[in-house]
């Protein structure tokens, strides 16, 4: 499956169930609000003629990490093995969905190149190009994400060393990545406020929203609908980049919150994304829509998101 801005709520699932996802968000982040100035300490920090042989021994690492079609593919030999009065091994195959990424390395590799610094490309006599500068800048932030997409299956130097160009970096930025969606103290992000509020949530507050998908979950099928139209909704308003950018925050948030990768598994992140996508375009969805994202956090919390 192809990672894109569109489809930021997608990636965010597979790194709330990634061990060091987080760590990927960040990049990501770092890559949405990146200038020319932060292109060129990227590029000034790139780790030289080492680099192909790193990202070969990355990519063979990822390529052991479980494929959602593979996990997938063998539910219909368990189904008949309990057809068959056979004892069905739900809790691997649980472990198995749970942990099993819907993209891949190389799906990161070109959203991270393509879709998150697609302004640093231009076409000339019909050849799409970027400069020496913004294509080293563009390795730093791939091992970068790279070492923690794949944390689970590279030795500790490994990861150390796809990792450190970019660490070595982003020590002299500031501490909070953002977006350019802020609109200033006068009027503060909803979004901000929301995965705040979220970031600060104890036991009783996840097993609210627990109660909360579980209670909603035979609606997926509006979710779905809903969730499509907002993202229209941001492309053709030219939110697109600040709404993948809030995804990644929710992913921060979610992870400081205390969810697990089982939590994600089980519906509670899709319903947090679907709430975050909402609170992203809420001056462009309908009401039909807007009330079907927005109504676990009303369930869980009382109230709707923002009062």
């Amino acid at each position: 499956m192809a990672y894109t801005l569109v489809g930021a709520p997608a990636l965010g699932f597979d790194l709330v169930r990634t061990p060091s996802g987080a760590n990927v968000a960040e990049v990501v982040l770092r890559g949405l609000c990146a200038d020319t100035a932060t292109m060129q300490a990227l590029a000034n920090a790139h780790p030289g003629s080492c680099r192909p042989e790193c990202w070969r021994e990355a990519s063979a690492a990822a390529d052991t990490l479980p494929r959602m079609t593979t996990a997938l593919a063998a539910m219909p030999t368990e189904l008949d093995l309990a057809a068959a009065g056979e004892p069905l091994p739900t809790q691997e195959l649980l472990t198995r969905l749970t942990q099993a990424p819907l993209g891949d390395l190389e799906a990161l590799d070109r959203f991270l190149r393509r879709d998150v610094l697609d302004w640093t490309w231009e076409v000339v006599q019909d050849v799409s190009l970027q400069r020496l500068r913004d294509r080293l800048a563009c390795d730093v932030l791939c091992d970068a994400a790279a070492s923690a997409f794949c944390a689970t299956v590279l030795d500790d130097d490994r990861r150390r060393h796809l990792a450190g160009p970019y660490l070595s970096v982003a020590r002299t930025l500031p501490a909070e990545p953002v977006d350019g969606s802020d609109p200033g103290p006068d009027a503060p992000d909803p979004v901000t406020a929301l995965l705040a509020q979220l970031s600060s949530w104890d036991e009783r507050d996840r097993e609210d929203w627990r109660a909360a998908v579980d209670l909603l979950r035979t609606g997926t099928g509006s979710w779905a609908a809903a969730m499509h139209d907002a993202g229209w909704a941001a492309h053709l308003s030219g939110r697109t980049r600040t709404t993948a950018a809030h995804q990644m925050r929710a992913v921060l948030a979610f992870r400081s919150a205390g969810f697990s990768s089982t939590d994600a598994a089980e519906g509670s992140w899709n319903a947090l994304s679907g709430v975050v996508q909402a609170m992203s375009v809420c001056d462009l969805l309908g009401d039909e829509h807007l009330g079907t994202l927005l109504r676990p956090w009303q369930v869980a919390r009382g109230e709707l998101p923002g009062r």
